[in-house]
């Protein structure tokens, strides 16, 4: 188990990025939008230490590298429970972990 934070999230995408798109000594070709390679350069001028979500996402394009979505109520929280076992996990927010520990309480 491990929390992760929308902040973890934008501290890891440059890296991300790269892992994802640049593979064999090369950036694998775009399909829409700006070339991977353009993104990543500009993704490491960020401070990722401090740039905001928004920074983030405008050059990326769109949200889903830095959205953290709770997989129990399908809203977008900025921290999660990152439930793992072996290859599987479950994020969740502390709303419904807290949920969930209500109801395991009100059983025993």
């Amino acid at each position: 188990m491990r929390v992760i934070t929308t902040r973890d999230r934008i501290k890891g995408v440059a890296e991300s990025w790269k892992a994802q798109y640049y593979s064999k000594g090369g950036w694998v070709a775009p399909i829409y939008g700006r070339g991977r390679e353009y993104v990543f350069l500009n993704l490491q001028k960020l401070n990722l230490n401090t740039c905001k979500k928004e920074d983030v996402d405008n050059i990326i394009g769109n949200t889903s590298w830095t959205d953290l979505t709770c997989n129990e109520c399908n809203r977008h929280r900025n921290s999660l429970v990152i439930l793992e076992k072996s290859e599987s996990y479950f994020e969740i927010c502390p709303s419904c972990l807290t949920k969930a520990k209500e109801k395991i309480t009100c059983t025993d």
